[in-house]
């Protein structure tokens, strides 16, 4: 076989055993019962940690919130009204990301105490990465393996797919191993098999149910990921003299299923879900709110904040790290005339490029929404670094050469996460506000059977779901709207409708879009004639200001 030829299937296979002899036996193989080990180990450690220093040692916020919510309404119906009419709210109102959804569905119905356990269930993500890393690095030596795979573990994103319950940490991960597999079924010699094929089609539909409002992202990244190697493909064969329409299309068939299965798998959701996903785009890109997302300096902002600011962060270091590999990668497989090989590099850096452009050129300022870009540039790195060192036989070397990944997940600085210490010593402001609404309606002859209406116009500090949760666990219903969309006073008192209370921010360091608004709030309730002040509960160098409406309670 010529070294311009397509590698061939033993090029993929795992070292021998005489080349892990003295490794001890419950390192000896990195099989996925070993990798679902580490995973867990891991998403336990990340979990304790959360506790200490991060999301669970605060009360329940963010975006978290949202699906923590939305699971334990469904678990309401499911307990008060039966599996039927739970089944029934799925048909009726889908959830808005199925995946994270079901992540918390199952963390809360089997999960321990609290809400650790959607975080627990995260941890199958870790183990997911763990074991397409460990696939594309299938021609390096266990030793080599296990140091990648600790650089991995290491990296910033590995610990945020844990402690963050953002559905972007599986879109990003299923949409660069379904669009790899892609790249494969068409560049690598051998048939991809049923199985193979199904696999691809599970990540690429998990793709689309993860975030199905990202759907236009990842329809652009697969479609690209299909004619991209094909076209290469057509390139090399003729180049090679090696082009037939029959081996053409021999390769296209398994993408065909592939894309066929997806499409099986993902159709009933987007049927019954459409509209709310449609609605969902509109708001956010054309929405009277949408200047609340978008990256202050248009495409230069855009391109500072994914690549040096906060959408970088959860890449980090190793971002120049992989660039090279792949540019050492590809330089040494085109002095060998590996073509096909080297077009898994271009196309896996091509892919990683659109991505990014996408999410660039779309400008809204989400540190999660780049994650499909870097962990194909992760993916394509590890790939990078088989083809380069599955031909070395000291074992000693490969794994030198794996070590820079480890040393700089090692030596970077820990990662704080996103809570500052200001709200960590000060939390508890949502459980007081709770309190105070329920000590304030307990006069109320329709509490705690009717909801209790909270509006937050302006810049809030609270999150509606946490209201939710939290009145929930203390049995009774707060229904909170966020009106912060809207800065016009007269737009604010108009949406606000009949709310039994409001709760105003006092933050000195509010942004300086919401300045004339909270001016103007305290001034209106200061005067008005249907509210009065029930409380001020401090937070800081900020404070939550209750008022109640007259004659509620």
């Amino acid at each position: 076989m010529s070294i311009s030829d397509p590698p061939d299937d033993s090029k993929f296979l795992s070292v021998t055993t005489a080349q892990t002899q003295r490794i001890p036996a419950i390192l000896r193989q990195l099989s996925n019962k070993t990798l679902i080990l580490v995973a867990l180990l891991f998403t336990i450690f990340q979990v304790t940690w959360s506790f200490r220093a991060h999301r669970l040692a605060l009360e329940p916020d963010s975006d978290d919130d949202f699906y923590l919510c939305d699971a334990m309404r469904r678990i309401d119906v499911l307990d008060h009204q039966g599996p039927i009419p739970f089944v029934q709210g799925l048909l009726n109102k889908p959830p808005h990301s199925p995946f994270a959804t079901g992540v918390c569905l199952l963390g809360l119905l089997f999960g321990i105490q609290g809400l650790a356990g959607p975080y627990l269930v995260s941890g199958v993500l870790v183990f997911v990465l763990l074991a397409e890393a460990n696939r594309l690095a299938s021609d390096l030596s266990t030793l080599a393996r296990w140091s990648l795979l600790a650089g991995i573990l290491l990296m910033p994103f590995t610990r945020l797919m844990v402690v963050e319950l953002r559905p972007d940490f599986a879109v990003g991960l299923f949409g660069a191993i379904g669009s790899l597999r892609l790249v494969q079924m068409v560049l690598r010699p051998y048939r991809a098999t049923s199985r193979e094929i199904g696999l691809c089609s599970l990540a690429l539909a998990l793709t689309l149910l993860a975030k199905p409002t990202f759907f236009p992202h990842a329809i652009i990244v697969m479609g690209l990921a299909t004619a991209i190697p094909l076209f290469l493909r057509l390139l090399v064969d003729n180049r090679l003299s090696a082009f037939s329409w029959g081996l053409f299309l021999d390769r296209f068939k398994p993408c065909l299923w592939a894309i066929i299965g997806c499409l099986a798998l993902v159709i009933p959701y987007y049927f019954y879900g459409y509209r709310l996903i449609w609605d969902y785009i509109v708001q956010c890109v054309w929405g009277e709110g949408n200047w609340r997302w978008q990256v202050n300096g248009g495409m230069w902002g855009a391109l500072q904040y994914y690549f040096s600011g906060a959408g970088a962060d959860s890449i980090g270091s190793y971002f120049n790290l992989f660039l090279l590999i792949i540019f050492v990668g590809l330089v040494y497989l085109l002095l060998r005339h590996r073509f096909y090989q080297a077009a898994e590099l271009i196309v896996g850096f091509l892919l990683a490029i659109a991505s990014a452009a996408v999410i660039i050129w779309a400008g809204i300022a989400n540190p999660a929404f780049n994650l499909t870009a870097q962990l194909l540039l992760t993916f394509t790195a590890i790939i990078a670094l088989n083809y380069l060192l599955a031909e070395v036989t000291w074992n000693w070397v490969q794994a030198a050469a794996a070590l820079p990944i480890l040393f700089i997940g090692v030596f970077q600085t820990p990662d704080p996460g996103s809570m500052d210490r200001e709200r960590l010593a000060n939390r508890g402001i949502t459980t007081k506000v709770v309190e105070a609404i329920e000590s304030l309606s307990t006069g109320n002859p329709k509490f705690p059977s009717k909801p209790i209406g909270v509006a937050m116009p302006g810049y809030a500090l609270l999150h509606d779901s946490s209201l939710w949760i939290l009145s929930h666990d203390r049995g009774f219903t707060i229904q909170a709207y966020d009106l912060g969309d809207y800065t016009d006073l007269g737009t604010v008192m108009a949406k606000m409708g009949p709310a039994d209370f409001v709760c105003l921010s006092e933050t000195p360091n509010a942004p300086e879009s919401f300045q004339k608004i909270q001016s103007e709030l305290f001034a209106r309730f200061k005067s008005d004639q249907q509210f009065e002040l029930a409380t001020r509960i401090p937070f800081g160098k900020e404070a939550i200001w209750l008022y109640k409406r007259k004659g509620s309670g």
